[in-house]
């Protein structure tokens, strides 16, 4: 008898790297950001190069979205951090990239941006590093 998880995991793999699995991700990470107002993080705030960011996001289902947050790097003459706040408005977009998803925006002062979004198996959506996009309820939008 051969043992079905050698199988299962084959077929899996085959479901997955398919256009209409791509399709799904795409689908399920726009459905993740349309309408929800998003906590995202990153860096470590350790020196003046890797500096800890802070947003708050609000992704409108029409497409548009505004966010402000903080970014705080170590001073190292006055002792302590320095923080700049942010704020930041534009257009945003999902697009596929091969077999995965790009999150791609375009601020009002003509800034662009991209990045690759993962889905962990719990089904939160993540960056390349890990850093997760968390949900805290609908967006402010007009």
């Amino acid at each position: 008898m051969i043992p079905l998880r050698p199988i299962v995991a084959v077929a899996l793999m085959i479901l997955l790297a398919s256009p209409a699995a791509a399709q799904n991700q795409q689908s399920y990470i726009q459905n993740y950001f349309a309408g929800k107002a998003i906590q995202f993080a990153y860096g470590s705030g350790v020196s003046s190069n890797l500096p800890r960011v802070e947003l708050l996001i609000h992704y409108c289902a029409s497409g548009t979205f505004f966010s402000w947050g903080r970014s705080c790097r170590p001073n190292i003459i006055a002792k302590g951090y320095q923080c700049t706040n942010l704020r930041d408005a534009g257009r945003w977009q999902v697009v596929p990239q091969g077999e995965r998803a790009v999150l791609q925006w375009l601020s009002q002062n003509g800034g662009r941006g991209s990045a690759m979004i993962l889905v962990r198996t719990d089904g939160v959506v993540v960056d390349t590093r890990g850093n997760p996009f968390h949900r805290i309820g609908q967006a402010q939008c007009q």
